[in-house]
This record gives C-alpha cells, sequence and structure tokens, in this order.
C-alpha cells in the first residue's frame, strides 16, 4: 500500500532541487516532447505548469511528494521504471511530467525503443 501522505527523503528533494537550478524546464520523454516549468521543489512536492495548462490559463498543479517519492524508490530498487508501470501499478496520474523530471537524475538513462522507460545505473552499476 502506497503512503500518499509520504514527503519527498531529503536525497530526493536535493536532487530534484539541483536539477530545477540547472533549469526548470523539462520536456517530456514522448514522440511530441512537450515543456514543463517545475517550481517550489519541497518536502511536499514541487509545482508543475503544462505546456497545455498555460494556454488555457491555468495555474501550475501541484505534483504530491508521493507520486514522486514512489516512482523514484521503484525506479532504485528495480533498476527500470515504465510509464505504465506508473500509471497502471502506482496510480500516478502525472506520470509525463514524473518521467520527465526523474530523467534527469543522476544515474537515470532514457531506455530507447516503444514506451517509454527509465533505466537507473549508478556509478558502477549494472543496467538491467
Amino acid at each position: 500500500m502506497l503512503n500518499r501522505a509520504a514527503l519527498l527523503s531529503p536525497e530526493l528533494q536535493q536532487l530534484l532541487r539541483a536539477a530545477v537550478d540547472e533549469s526548470d524546464v523539462f520536456y517530456t520523454l514522448g514522440s511530441s516532447p512537450a515543456a514543463n516549468v517545475v517550481s517550489n521543489v519541497s518536502e511536499a512536492g514541487f509545482f508543475v505548469q503544462t505546456e497545455a495548462a498555460q494556454k488555457k490559463g491555468n495555474p501550475p498543479q501541484r505534483v504530491p511528494a508521493w507520486m514522486l517519492q514512489a516512482a523514484w524508490d521503484r525506479l532504485t530498487q528495480a533498476r527500470l521504471l515504465t510509464n505504465k508501470q506508473l500509471l497502471e501499478e502506482l496510480k500516478v496520474m502525472r506520470s509525463s511530467v514524473v518521467c520527465a523530471v526523474l530523467a534527469r537524475l543522476p544515474g537515470v538513462l532514457v531506455r530507447p525503443g516503444p514506451g517509454i522507460a527509465l533505466v537507473y545505473k549508478p556509478e558502477g552499476g549494472q543496467t538491467p
């Protein structure tokens, strides 16, 4: 059972802040990349302004910590995470932005091929 009230681990929070400091624009990983602007990283998650929402005049939306932490935990433990797993198993409905953000973290690679898949290969680690 997922703890949907979870906060970001200090490690993940630090990694996310560093990625946002480098560039706050994260592009989705599909065949039609769309810009997502990430802001206000905190232990509770972050806010994202999608291209589509901005065009409609909608404000940034919170991506809660549990979505990010559950995705990061699965990726670092299993060394592989797909968008489909995020949606169907972890019930992360902001899967596109979560994948886009995780793809910029150290040790994370985007696996080529159909569908969106991330591979975690820490320094000196094996690729699945």
